[in-house]
């Protein structure tokens, strides 16, 4: 049951990440699939792919983010050393 409650936080805390940022990676994301288009001159199958794999890459990204955001908000509130003498 732990386990489950930690997981949907994780989760919401990767989608709050996401939201945030969402407008900014898809220009991003467009403007990277525009260049490749226009410069490597890529066939259509090819601009899909770069397009799921930077999309995949901004899920990740996001979810990581709110993992460091979590451990830098432990780190603050656990004011001790991590290696705090005995």
């Amino acid at each position: 049951m732990l386990v489950a409650g930690c997981r949907v936080r994780m989760m919401n805390g990767m989608w709050q990440e996401y939201k945030k940022r969402f407008w900014i990676s898809q220009a991003v994301i467009l403007l990277g699939t525009l260049v490749a288009w226009q410069v490597g001159k890529l066939p259509p199958a090819q601009l899909v792919m770069v397009f799921f794999a930077m999309q995949v890459g901004a899920l990740l990204g996001a979810g990581m983010g709110a993992r460091m955001k979590r451990q830098i908000e432990r780190a603050e509130r656990d004011d001790d050393l991590p290696l705090k003498p005995r």
